[in-house]
């Protein structure tokens, strides 16, 4: 596990709260602001989750059963946000993509019991089967 920077953690101190936007498409630059700011400091997003946590964070998210692609109906909370955030980081996602995508991990974080409607599940499918396919893992 790498530890943040003094740096690193100063950059990020000045980017988290631009979480806080309405707009959706600063919440999703910020979300990728935050990724090369890891990435430039020799970190990702578990460094990052493990150091606001205070201990190490799981590297990988164990998915039930065989399957092609992850599939957001059988995705952890945690999962899906970690999907979700690692999707909406990606240099190819379109602007709709990582706004809706940082959405979905909202709704996850503030209302995790919460069902996801057809639509919504067909396009995390799609995402997450892109995203599985392109390589990208949370």
């Amino acid at each position: 596990m790498s530890r943040l920077s003094p740096d690193t953690a100063a950059r990020l101190v000045k980017l988290v709260p631009m979480f806080s936007s309405p707009v959706q498409g600063e919440v999703a630059a910020t979300a990728a602001a935050i990724e090369r700011t890891l990435k430039s400091g020799g970190a990702d997003w578990h460094d990052l989750a493990a150091t606001l946590a205070g201990g190490p964070m799981p590297k990988s998210v164990k998915l039930p059963g065989p399957m092609l692609f992850p599939k957001i109906d059988l995705l952890t909370r945690d999962a899906t946000i970690a999907w979700m955030s690692a999707i909406a980081a990606q240099p190819w996602a379109t602007e709709w993509e990582a706004s809706f995508c940082i959405s979905i991990a909202d709704q996850a974080y503030r209302q995790p019991h919460r069902s996801f409607s057809p639509k919504q599940v067909k396009a995390c499918n799609g995402l997450l089967r892109r995203a599985f396919a392109e390589g990208v893992r949370p």
